[in-house]
């Protein structure tokens, strides 16, 4: 007997199990949607992150123009209680994010009327701050827009700077160095008052600049 025929019953079975596992699908469905599934999940977060994200952003630019919109509508001197009225009902337009970790600014610019043919100038008149950075006191024409240097009057803005947390960060909020991961995300609103020529915080409120050089207003 040739050692082909001693072996033949033997490889023809091999080769009938290796026929139907040719055949067999089971189990490709499960395989193929376990290597795919990485990729779905990614996108999913991704896109999750990206409409949050976005979300805070608009959120952020809300709470600029109600911090701007608010303080130009009093028609009184602002005292700390009113201050921290017009801080919550701004802030609270952040929802569902917490708009107690908003920093916010809140500046006066003043425009004395010159003398005859000198330049408008703006002074910063006070900038009330709450964690944000305060606007430096003195000669700011540099920095208010063109269209807002206007002899005998004034004009409100507005900062508010958020720190968007993602959503999946988890265990990952805290990195090696200690820092938090965190996209920052800020916007400014100008806006004149609406009511008075120059809306005032009465005296001894934190934030308030002495108005230097002392001209007259308006």
């Amino acid at each position: 007997m040739h050692a082909f025929e001693k072996f033949a019953p033997g490889l023809r079975r091999l080769s009938d199990k290796l026929a139907r596992l040719r055949r067999d699908k089971t189990g490709i469905a499960a395989v193929e949607f376990a290597l795919v599934l990485p990729i779905m999940v990614t996108m999913y977060l991704g896109c999750c992150e990206i409409s949050s994200g976005f979300s805070a952003s608009k959120k952020t630019d809300s709470v600029a123009r109600a911090l701007a919109d608010l303080t130009s509508q009093v028609a009184v001197v602002v005292d700390q209680n009113q201050m921290n009225d017009i801080i919550a009902a701004s802030t609270g337009v952040m929802q569902p994010y917490d708009g107690t970790l908003a920093a916010l600014t809140i500046t006066s610019f003043i425009m004395p009327t010159p003398a005859n043919g000198q330049p408008v100038k703006a002074y910063t008149d006070w900038s009330y701050v709450r964690g944000g950075t305060a606007v430096t006191c003195g000669d700011q024409t540099a920095n208010v827009p063109a269209g807002f240097l206007s002899p005998g009057r004034s004009v409100i803005r507005a900062d508010v700077r958020y720190v968007y947390r993602p959503l999946v960060a988890g265990p990952f909020y805290t990195i090696g160095n200690g820092s938090t991961t965190g996209v920052p995300l800020s916007a400014s609103l100008w806006m004149q008052p609406r009511i008075l020529a120059r809306v005032q915080l009465t005296a001894g409120m934190t934030g308030i600049c002495i108005y230097n050089p002392a001209k007259i207003f308006p």
